[in-house]
């Protein structure tokens, strides 16, 4: 036989796939050096969607109150992104934390739907901001739900506010006691 050929009985096994997936993917991503080391030894966190947001919310901590997150063992932890930022919050509760969790205005209409109740009284509202922002111009040319670059961000999170500015304060208040 040849010194290569395979033996008869050889299971012929692929290379493992070390790729994660969902929520395993996200508890390695919070257990990453930098991010570990903030929470690891913390009383609570502060999740927010991104770096900027945890830079700008530490130095406004900072300049109000004269102290940092760490001072009052608090971690601010960047999640990457919304999408992810709610499976983050639970991964760090579960892990006993106390756990918050800060969004921009646009996660009501980019997220808030999976953790409100009512879907009803959302998705009435998701359909009618849309409706306004498309009357405003501020969508994107055949892409009714998508919001063309730049200042129509803005833009959007002025008019929803302007014209549902009692439905966000609820959904607002739902997820702060719930969430």
């Amino acid at each position: 036989a040849a010194p290569n050929a395979e033996r008869p009985g050889t299971i012929r096994l692929r290379p493992l796939n070390l790729e994660l997936e969902g929520k395993a993917a996200q508890t390695k991503m919070l257990f990453e050096y930098p991010r570990s080391s903030k929470f690891l030894f913390a009383a609570s966190a502060l999740v927010v969607e991104g770096t900027s947001d945890a830079e700008v919310l530490e130095a406004v901590y900072l300049a109000e109150h004269g102290l940092t997150f760490d001072d009052v063992s608090v971690a601010c932890i960047d999640a990457t992104s919304k999408d992810v930022l709610v499976e983050s919050m639970g991964i760090l509760k579960q892990r006993g934390l106390s756990v918050h969790g800060v969004v921009d205005l646009d996660f009501l209409w980019r997220g808030a739907g999976s953790l409100l109740p009512d879907s009803g009284a959302h998705s009435r509202f998701c359909d009618a901001f849309w409706a306004a922002c498309q009357e405003a111009g501020l969508c994107k040319e055949g892409e009714p739900k998508k919001l063309r670059d730049g200042a129509s961000r803005r833009a959007a999170a002025a008019l929803a506010l302007e014209r549902f500015g009692s439905e966000i304060t609820s959904f607002r208040a739902h997820l702060r006691d719930n969430c």
